[in-house]
């Protein structure tokens, strides 16, 4: 914050803090004081549902910093209100929302007018439970959930502040809310634990994760320390790094291993941080362990972790490859290999790098001989060209007759110009289509279109794949709206229908993460809500953190019949509340309508055939710095509502693979521009 422009800048920030027992500050001779210096709103008759007051001049500032409540608040920098909010002692608690709206006005003569408003609001324990940080007047901070008790508001000036005055309403109610979907007894769900350096009890503020399994059934997790992270003190760093997960009981219990990219301390740099995957090799290294591969995205380049025996020691290195890169995927084959997908930043193609950990003449990582490397939807780098990537797959089974082939799922179509923002949605010009490709070697791709979208724009990260036992390939991706899989039986040379994989209660859905066991046997994960429409469209979700909005809950469905009909189950409680945005970089619209990210994590252990899942969650406090990362653990094969949808996904035909060749041919050189893949969100205390 601070001075902008001729005039200067005048940020006036709003905090509401749940202090038990607080009171307001006594006024100050000679200086207005807030009026009421204290108010009472309650439910249920219990109180006023309303009151209104307000208060100024504030003059100067108490916090210059913009990032916490000041210190001291101390009139006309700083005034305060006692907010009591009652009801009757029947009510359960954790059922009201308090709701304060204040409109800034600026003294005449004070140049520029007003600039920006923030606002935060706290529970007794000083935790942040909302906030609002557009930076407009009015500034709307709410709580959702709370319980009777003695708030108090704090309003200071920052920078340029002279004469501000303001008014204000606090509210209380009780909403009334979407009904989530029944959770069913199939998973055991919880959070992760967080690590020992983040000084943090109970919950993690990690996001985004990835998941892999080893071949005796282990489960390994990693996610992102997030830079937005609110209480991690690692996150404070300019590259914070990953944490990794260990579960040896099927997922039901999960113990932290390591951030293989943290130095001993808090406060050390993480190397990474903006984008992490996992993968666990399938076959045992000469020593008799599973390598562990974890990958972190920082704004150079890409590092990887490996570990060689069992997370207990980790070597960290930078991968080669092209220097400019984001989201950064893995996958294993064998005892030593794995491969590095990534979105290269110039042209903004897809690149598949392979690197063998058991050979050290230019294929490991370090090395200074770049590593094999394919470029894939090369037409990319073309004015009428775009495409988005997902998470590849190798085929390990011993029994597939495309073992070791490895699937790259893509989503591409023709848009108006070249995209210079590669992590943000676009609109097509064309059809968007589905489309792997596949390699036995990773030297050599071929792209296998696998159906049209029923959407005109490419989403981030959009789809997954995964392969059974017996090298049945499923592609799985969502419009905005639905999830759908494809599957192929010729390794990946031709595709079968795309059948809609969610049912009712889960109406609208967001990234589908799919994975498969024996033959015929494929599962789906995905956010789901039980609203109707478009998951980013707020006419239909509503705002996130707004009582009335959609609930989003994580769906998980089964099918044993190769795809053709499923059983779903609802998985976890509310995860996320209002728009849910697919858009990567382009959200914002509203604060917290990204908190869950890009993408989350599925795998099949293959000794009990069980599955497990890492999966974001922004509740209670529907803050993208509380949003934490938890799991859930299949416990029994059986039950959920059995969907047999089988009509195919009747877009327009499909164009021969030429039609993108030809466009390809338009190709023109693309200058580079970078822009960070997440920026730390403004409501982070």
């Amino acid at each position: 914050m601070g001075l902008s422009g001729a005039g200067g800048r005048r940020v006036v920030r709003l905090m509401l803090a749940a202090v038990a027992g607080a009171v307001a500050l006594p006024g100050v001779a000679g200086l207005a004081a807030p009026s009421p210096s204290s108010l009472t709103v309650g439910v249920n008759g219990a109180g006023p549902s309303t009151a209104t007051f307000s208060g100024g001049p504030i003059t100067g500032t108490a916090d210059g910093s913009g990032n916490a409540a000041p210190v001291a608040c101390t009139p006309p920098a700083c005034e305060t209100i006692t907010i009591n909010l009652a009801a009757p002692p029947s009510l359960p608690p954790k059922e009201i929302k308090l709701a304060v709206t204040v409109t800034f006005n600026a003294a005449a003569g004070n140049p520029s007018g007003l600039s920006g408003i923030d606002t935060w609001l706290f529970d007794s324990s000083g935790n942040q439970v909302g906030s609002a940080v557009s930076g407009s007047s009015p500034a709307v901070v709410a709580a959702s959930g709370v319980s009777a008790g003695k708030f108090t508001l704090e309003v200071t000036g920052e920078a340029a502040a002279a004469g501000e005055t303001y008014t204000g309403v606090a509210a209380a109610s009780i909403p009334v809310t979407t009904p989530a979907a029944p959770v069913g007894s199939l998973f055991a769900t919880g959070i992760l634990p967080p690590a020992p350096a983040s000084g943090l009890t109970g919950t993690n503020e990690d996001a985004e994760p990835g998941i892999g399994v080893d071949g005796d059934g282990t489960f390994w997790v990693a996610s992102d320390i997030e830079p937005f992270a609110a209480s991690d003190p690692r996150a404070l760093q300019a590259l914070s790094g990953s944490d990794v997960w260990r579960s040896k009981d099927g997922g039901r219990t999960w113990a932290w291993v390591a951030a293989p990219f943290q130095g001993a301390s808090a406060s050390s740099t993480g190397l990474g941080g903006e984008d992490t995957d996992i993968a666990v090799a399938p076959e045992k290294n000469s020593a008799g362990f599973y390598n562990i591969y974890v990958a972190s995205l920082w704004v150079g380049s890409t590092n990887v972790a490996v570990s060689q025996d069992g997370g207990a020691t980790w070597s960290v290195t930078p991968v080669n490859g092209e220097p400019a890169q984001d989201r950064p995927w893995l996958s294993a084959d064998g005892p030593c290999i794995f491969y590095l997908s990534y979105h290269a930043l110039a042209p903004y193609d897809t690149v598949v790098d392979r690197y063998d950990t058991c050979n050290q003449a230019g294929q490991a990582i370090g090395s200074a001989v770049s590593p094999s490397e394919t470029t894939l939807f090369a037409g990319n780098i073309a004015p009428g060209l775009s495409n988005r990537f997902g998470k590849q797959v190798v085929d390990n089974s011993p029994s597939s007759p495309y073992r070791h082939r490895i699937y790259v799922p893509m989503e591409g179509c023709a848009v108006p110009t070249q995209n210079g923002a590669p992590e943000a949605g676009v609109g097509c010009q064309t059809t968007p289509q589905e489309f792997v490709g596949y390699s036995d070697d990773g030297s050599n791709y071929t792209d296998s279109i696998v159906a049209n979208v029923t959407t005109n724009k490419l989403f981030i990260w959009p789809d997954t794949v995964a392969t059974d036992s017996a090298g049945g390939v499923y592609l799985a991706w969502f419009d905005g709206r639905n999830s759908y899989v494809a599957r192929s039986e010729n390794g990946g040379q031709t595709w079968g229908p795309s059948i809609r994989v969610n049912a009712a209660p889960a109406l609208s859905t967001a990234y589908p993460t799919v994975a498969a066991s024996s033959p015929g046997h494929v599962e789906v994960a995905f956010y789901g809500s039980t609203r109707p429409g478009d998951a980013d469209d707020p006419t239909a979700m509503g705002a996130p953190n707004t009582f009335g909005s959609a609930n989003w809950q994580l769906f998980w469905a089964r099918s044993s019949d190769f795809g053709r009909t499923w059983t779903q189950s609802t998985v976890s409680h509310v995860l996320h509340t209002g728009v849910l945005c697919y858009n990567g970089s382009g959200c914002g619209q509203y604060t917290g309508d990204r908190n869950l990210l890009d993408d989350f994590g599925l795998a099949i252990s293959p000794k009990s055939g069980t599955a497990a899942i890492t999966f974001d969650n922004d509740q209670p406090a529907g803050l993208a710095g509380k949003t934490h990362t938890d799991f859930a653990a299949e416990l029994a094969a059986a039950g959920g509502t059995t969907s047999t949808i089988s009509t195919p996904n009747t877009a327009s035909g499909r164009p021969a693979p030429g039609v993108l060749l030809a466009l390809a041919a338009l190709a023109v050189a693309a200058g580079l521009a970078w822009r960070r893949r997440r920026a730390i969100r403004a409501d982070r205390m």
